[in-house]
């Protein structure tokens, strides 16, 4: 019986891009000629979690945060001198860390294959591969161009969307809309005194359920706009920390899931959930668009004398947000929702 061959998958990031490394890995466990091996640096009890709760049968998840990321490495090129092995940085980054590309190229020169999702070719070697991005499309679609250089012998279902797939026990019988109105940091969010105002929009005629963890509403609401929020009819509020396949379970059964967060909006898709994404105007590698019919993308990239808005931070008389983000309107965002509520 033919060994399989090793394929490392790097993950240098939070949840959108393991997400987005989780699809590389099913359509390459479709093709079944290779022993795959995530290694990250970070998070490792939620991306495990997720991997568990997930349709990967042959992915195994590695722990090297810090320096251990580098001993790993070096095994990894020990590996590669008595075998085949390929390792993957399956996302687009504008740079790599210096160790990164001396490792790259030491595995290289052993015989080792590596597969970088990059513009430009930093590393010259026949044994270091490139995929382009092509801004028309799908996000997905690069995998499957990627798993076609690393795999001849990719199955017509690992060309399909979604491969992935997650184990999700709806936790709400009632209809609803899913807001999840924080990113990682505040002036990434959703102004709160706009979220109320959408808030009352969306609740004449509809549930509203809206999650955030407890140390995300320190930093995000003050004690006056959780008592504004909380005392509005038809709305529920969840101030958890919430596990991977809970959290799904409320995105999956909501009519519709408003997110801030490009992880979450990833995971939506993934589940195949109408999303509304209020998104802030930064690089291309963090809005990948086009994403479907089923994502509308809220964003304002210029102000009204066309100056672009990119990564443009402003100081409001309710805080400090990205100017992108602030001009998103509860009544835009309202119709947003309403719309992808008739699909």
């Amino acid at each position: 019986m033919k060994l399989k061959d090793t394929c490392y998958i790097f993950s240098y990031g939070g949840l959108g891009e393991f997400l987005f490394q989780l699809d590389f890995a099913k359509r390459l466990e479709l093709s079944g000629d290779f022993k795959i091996i995530l290694v990250t640096r970070k998070n490792y009890t939620l991306f495990n979690e997720l991997i568990h709760g997930s349709n990967l049968q042959e992915t195994k998840l590695v722990s090297a945060p810090g320096i251990h990321f580098y001993i790993k490495g070096t095994s990894i090129v020990y590996r590669a001198f008595f075998n085949s092995v390929w390792v993957v940085n399956a996302f687009d980054v504008k740079h790599y860390r210096l160790m990164s590309l001396g490792l790259y190229n030491v595995l290289a020169l052993f015989g080792g294959r590596v597969l970088l999702y990059a513009k430009d070719r930093r590393l010259l070697s026949k044994n270091i591969y490139y995929i382009p991005r092509d801004e028309k499309e799908m996000i997905w679609k690069r995998n499957v161009r990627a798993n076609q250089i690393i795999s001849s012998n990719l199955p017509v279902e690992a060309k399909n969307f979604p491969v992935l797939s997650f184990q999700v026990k709806p936790p709400l019988k009632k209809n609803y809309i899913h807001i999840h109105p924080v990113a990682s940091i505040r002036e990434r969010s959703y102004p709160p005194k706009k979220l109320i105002e959408l808030v009352k929009l969306l609740t004449v005629n509809q549930d509203v359920l809206i999650t955030y963890t407890p140390k995300e509403r320190e930093w995000y609401l003050s004690s006056s706009e959780m008592e504004e929020l909380a005392s509005i009819p038809r709305v529920q509020i969840i101030c958890q920390f919430l596990k991977p396949d809970v959290l799904m379970g409320y995105i999956k059964s909501s009519d519709v899931f408003c997110t801030m967060d490009t992880g979450l909006l990833w995971m939506a898709l993934f589940l195949q959930k109408e999303t509304v994404c209020f998104d802030i105007f930064t690089d291309y590698e963090w809005n990948p668009e086009p994403y479907g019919d089923t994502v509308i993308r809220l964003c304002h990239e210029y102000d009204e004398s066309g100056a672009s808005l990119f990564k443009k931070k402003r100081e409001y008389e309710d805080g400090t947000f990205f100017e992108s983000m602030y001009l998103i309107t509860p009544q835009e965002a309202y119709g947003a929702v309403k719309n992808l509520s008739k699909k």
